[in-house]
């Protein structure tokens, strides 16, 4: 599916696209499955938004929940760019007879690992969304069964009592 989809219940507009991830670490979608939420609140109040609102089904209806950014983060490793200091020692010799210990920092400048710097930023972040308002972000999910060739972002937004639940879907590229 290029493109997001839409849907809209009354107070709310909720798009979601696939395939959006173009951020630090490019190879994000090989682990998780990244998919761009933007959420407008067309009411008069604020309304609460949180992760849990969220769940991924695939034709089999095996659930899969989002991850929170911190613990994507943590599947890589962790950091990511930066200056890191390393003890290190060294051990020589010589044809002499004689040898030598020494010791001293190494340095590593740049990345090393994978960059995460993205992942947690771009997050969709908990939290009210204001009348009018607008947030987009990132959730992350584990990625569904390799045999899941429909999958489905089913949301329930606990703050708009009556309201259906929104359904996306989406095929998995052949």
């Amino acid at each position: 599916v290029a493109g997001p989809i839409l849907q809209e219940v009354p107070g709310l507009s909720v798009a979601v696209e696939a395939e959006a991830w173009n951020a630090r670490p490019s190879g994000l979608a090989d682990t998780v499955l990244p998919l761009l939420i933007t959420v407008k609140n067309t009411g008069t109040r604020p309304v609460t938004l949180a992760r849990q609102d969220f769940a991924l089904l695939d034709q089999a209806n095996r659930q899969y929940l989002p991850i929170a950014a911190v613990d994507v983060a943590a599947m890589y490793g962790g950091s990511g760019s930066g200056t890191a200091v390393y003890p290190s020692i060294g051990f020589g010799g010589s044809s002499g007879g004689g040898s030598f210990v020494g010791g001293g920092l190494g340095l590593s400048f740049g990345s090393w690992g994978s960059d995460t710097r993205d992942i947690i930023p771009l997050a969709l972040a908990d939290g009210l969304i204001q009348p009018s308002a607008e947030v987009r972000g990132f959730l992350y999910f584990p990625r569904p069964a390799p045999d899941s060739q429909v999958i489905r972002l089913v949301a329930i937004l606990r703050d708009l009592p009556g309201t259906p639940q929104l359904e996306f879907h989406f095929r998995r590229a052949e």
